[in-house]
């Protein structure tokens, strides 16, 4: 059996806003991986969100010139974000290597990966169905603010 991982959520406040006029603090379950281009050899840091709603991997646009790849040369489709915003998304072959702090443990997987510029302004990557959600059993356990994850 393989190893099995728990990831404790990360807190982020949230400011206020008329239905919150007090903010709250929000628990969400990112992990810290690194992209991998095999093609190229680069790699970039960055922290995802484990999200069950999103089909595929999907980074921010402006990853692409970190990892040496030229978004003309990669295929492209329409995809349609939360709210129905239309998106152009750039796909290419990555490695994605998660990292488990404070150990040296990590896991990697291999997946098509979306590049679209609707993710610049979120910073980081959503780990989706396609790949992420293929590789690992994943509990997300809420009350207790963290992820558990072992490979299948």
């Amino acid at each position: 059996m393989s190893k099995s991982y728990e990831i404790g959520y990360w807190k982020q406040r949230v400011d206020p806003s008329p239905p919150f006029p007090a903010g709250y603090d929000a628990y969400r379950p990112f992990l810290r991986i690194e992209l991998i281009v095999p093609s190229t050899g680069k790699t970039f840091s960055t922290i995802a969100l484990a999200d069950t709603g999103a089909d595929d991997c999907t980074f921010p646009l402006s990853f692409l010139a970190p990892l040496g790849l030229d978004q003309t040369k990669l295929p492209m489709r329409t995809t349609v974000g939360l709210g129905g915003s239309m998106n152009d998304t750039f796909y290419a072959n990555v490695r994605i290597k998660i990292r488990f702090p404070p150990t040296k443990d990590s896991e990697t997987f291999e997946t098509l990966a979306g590049f679209t510029a609707g993710m610049d302004k979120f910073g980081g990557g959503l780990l989706g169905q396609r790949g992420f959600f293929e590789a690992f059993r994943v509990v997300f356990d809420r009350k207790a603010h963290l992820l558990r994850m072992q490979r299948y």
